[in-house]
């Protein structure tokens, strides 16, 4: 009878890191093994430690390429200009007029000055990737 194999087990076999999983089609170590349910954030430091085990470039390189990928968004947005990630989503500016506001507490009008705000609109790819939520290898076969 063989012993069931752990989560921490199968991640220090394979030299993952903790939460991450091999993907079942493609080997991959970017797949949360932790419950679905419980809300869990991706950092940049996850983005290049991937990078540096699927794409076999060094950390520095990882790192600088992670780095380089946001700084370049973020600076299309500060000119101005909208960010279309084809499969993944559109970030776009939005001017937001200045209104009157209210405190809640105190029921007193606070003006709330006017400002530019991004947002993100999720592709059709992305959503149906959402909705598929655990089913991982439908969703590879279209990406």
């Amino acid at each position: 009878m063989s012993s069931p194999v752990t989560t921490a087990a199968l991640q220090k076999s394979e030299g993952l890191h903790p939460g991450m999983g091999l993907h079942p089609a493609k080997g991959s170590a970017f797949v949360s093994l932790e419950d679905p349910a419980t809300p869990r954030t991706v950092t940049k430091q996850e983005l290049t430690d991937h990078l540096v085990d699927t794409m076999e470039l060094t950390g520095k390189e990882s790192k600088r390429l992670v780095e380089s990928f946001f700084n370049t968004i973020r600076a299309t947005l500060a000119a101005g200009e909208e960010v279309k990630l084809h499969g993944f989503g559109n970030f776009t500016l939005h001017d937001k007029r200045a209104r009157p506001g209210r405190n809640p507490q105190t029921g007193e009008v606070v003006p709330i000055a006017a400002r530019r705000v991004v947002t993100f609109r999720a592709s059709p790819l992305l959503k149906e990737a959402c909705l598929a939520g655990g089913n991982r290898a439908a969703v590879d076969e279209q990406g």
